[in-house]
């Protein structure tokens, strides 16, 4: 590996810099060596950042390979607005947000006949882009006309040819103006309006509705992925950047099997040292004593671990009620604000009854839920190895809805037929039996999962969390009849008692009946979209009838799907619902730490003697 390091640019201004005026032609070197397809290892404090020509086939399958990230998106940087719209549509929104300070990653929709994506980001239909910012790549990208690929990694030496080390007084730049390894914000358009996806390197600072005053120093610890924390402070909410998955407990597609010894994963090392590491300095810096600490009551949550040790009163928070506080506080909900409706999709989060929860209709405020509607749970067989291999979600919603034997013979000319019967599914149907690691989830992103298999889309075995679900978007026809003008709609039944269940099994025979008359993937995959939207408001309609609620509160991962947002709000708000949803804080579980904070003051402040609140109606 050759070791370069950039010159001193102490006698240039920021103005020369971006001209890519710099002694030694370092620059030109890199460039040279990526035009000939190397991967470049960019060092900084904080690990290295790998960067090729996302042009070249090649290369970028080097980095795949090198890195182990068989088909996670990558990243793309471009030096301009106009490198960027070779490869994407972009509105002027979408192009005043990547012009923004810090240079966010913007997901946006490619540009239809351009097949060079296919290799960045296999079976999706949307790229992340960003703009340089940090010194090294606006002097690297000033004389390149094609974007680089740009992905983390720790600090090995088999996976680039040649290091760019930057001096030391570039290296004071680096941190002065952000480190190229420092994770950034990832924003999405979705409704017309940019949203938070994952929270850049600056601290969030949300003003604590009308009622919080007064609210002591609290310490909220998150989840398991996607994890940041959250201080409350005079008046304030301060939410962190974005750890990444702390690893322990969480059910991804990462996970040990049962009874596998767990891989000793640098990535999760480092993002709990991280983790434990901004906590001190946020404390420190904020001169903060939580006099309560909040986590997540799921018993292998390393977060919640950490909460235990710590010599603080201790607090737990429901997670699907975290999700729906973080969106009412992020909306300026009051703490007597009554009663909502939360809709919380996700892939799992552990229930108040010591179930798998993850399709949630809760009737909530800060001061507690109660649970109306879920999602019909349905078995994981194999558990953790559920949430990696979609095709054993397909068989366990097949087995629910209409059997085995039944699907074999009205279905056997499906490719979902052919692809379970290649499967140990035998061996599937006797964990449901008998319950062996067959645990019952009300799961939204495994009924995702199970759709995807379906469909075919060539995910056996998911190498990133959510990557079915990413497919099934990518692949819905926007423009094909999604079946409400000619009746074509996946019929979905909603159950009596307390709670209730949304079954999707009348969904399935619709589903394959489509298949099996020849209907195109995409138009399936958009129809599965717009009936479960239809069916999430009609449920809250339905729900409404008994219960006094006007506004429903989106939240959870799987809302960062903006096919389903988008037609999810639309049905609601014709159904005449005032929908909140959120924009500056995550959806997913990097804005949990806010609700879980939220949770907690509510319970420390005092109630307003009078005022109607969700006592009255959450037991």
């Amino acid at each position: 590996m050759s070791l370069w390091k950039l010159d001193d640019p102490n006698s240039q201004r920021d103005g020369d810099l971006r001209r890519g005026d710099v002694r030694g032609g370092v620059m030109e070197r890199a460039r040279a060596l990526l035009r000939r397809g190397e991967i470049i290892a960019i060092d900084a404090p904080d690990g290295f950042q790998y960067v090729c020509d996302a042009t070249n086939a090649g290369a970028v399958a080097r980095l795949r390979a090198r890195t182990r990230r068989a088909t996670r998106p990558f990243v793309l940087i471009a030096r301009d607005v106009d490198i960027v719209r070779r490869w994407c549509i972009v509105s002027r929104d979408e192009e005043r947000e990547l012009n923004s300070s810090p240079a966010p990653i913007v997901v946006l929709p490619g540009r239809p006949g351009n097949e060079s994506p296919k290799q960045i980001a296999p079976g999706l239909a949307t790229l992340g882009f960003r703009l340089p910012s940090a010194a090294p790549y606006v002097l690297l990208l000033n004389h390149l006309d094609v974007p680089l690929v740009m992905t983390a990694g720790d600090r090995r030496g088999d996976i680039a040819s040649h290091l760019l080390e930057p001096g030391r007084e570039a290296g004071k730049r680096l941190n002065d103006g952000g480190s190229p390894a420092t994770p950034c914000a990832v924003v999405r358009f979705m409704d017309g309006e940019p949203r938070v996806l994952r929270p850049g390197p600056a601290p969030v600072t949300i003003d604590l509705p009308e009622g919080f005053e007064g609210a002591p120093d609290i310490l909220a610890m998150g989840g398991e992925r996607d994890v940041a924390f959250c201080l409350v402070k005079d008046g304030q909410a301060i939410l962190s950047l974005c750890h990444g998955d702390l690893g322990r407990g969480h059910p991804g597609p990462d996970a040990p099997r049962r009874g596998e010894a767990r891989r000793d994963d640098p990535a999760e090392r480092t993002a709990f040292d991280e983790y434990i590491r901004n906590l001190a300095k946020f404390r420190d810096h904020y001169a903060h004593e939580p006099c309560v600490i909040v986590a997540d009551p799921h018993p292998d949550y390393r977060s919640a671990t950490l909460a235990r040790s710590m010599p603080r009163r201790l607090a737990w928070v429901q997670h699907h009620h975290a999700h729906i506080a973080s969106c009412l506080c992020e909306n300026a909900c009051s703490l007597d604000t009554p009663a909502v409706l939360g809709i919380a999709l996700d892939g799992s989060g552990w229930g108040s009854d010591g179930t798998i929860w993850g399709g949630e209709f809760l009737l909530a405020n800060y001061h507690g839920f109660r649970r109306l509607a879920a999602l019909k749970p349905v078995a994981m067989p194999g558990e953790a190895q559920a949430t990696r291999e979609p095709w054993r979600n397909l068989y366990a919603h097949i087995a629910a809805s209409m059997g085995w034997d039944r699907f074999a013979t009205e279905f056997a000319a499906l490719d979902s037929h052919a692809m379970l019967a290649a499967m140990p599914h035998r061996t599937l149907q006797a964990m449901i039996a008998r319950g062996i690691s067959s645990p019952a989830a009300a799961s939204c992103g495994r009924l995702f999962d199970a759709v995807a298999a379906a469909l075919n889309l060539g995910v056996a075995r998911q190498f990133y969390d959510g990557e079915a679900a990413a497919r099934l978007e990518a692949i819905a026809d926007r423009t094909a009849d999604a079946g409400a003008e000619r009746g074509t709609s996946y019929p979905f039944t909603l159950s009596s008692g307390s709670p209730r269940f949304l079954d999707p099994a009348p969904m399935w025979r619709a589903l394959f009946s489509d298949l099996a008359a020849g209907t195109p993937a995409a138009t399936v995959a958009a129809r599965f979209h717009d009936s479960f939207a239809r069916a999430l408001a009609d449920t809250a309609t339905e729900l409404s009838r008994s219960e006094e609620f006007r506004t429903v509160a989106l939240s959870g991962d799987c809302f960062g799907n903006r096919l389903l947002f988008e037609q999810t709000t639309r049905h609601l708000t014709a159904a005449g619902f005032v929908v909140l949803s959120h924009a500056r804080v995550p959806c997913n579980d990097a804005g949990l730490a806010l609700g879980q904070a939220a949770v907690a003051a509510a319970r420390l402040l005092p109630r307003k003697v009078g005022r109607r609140n969700v006592e009255s109606v959450v037991a």
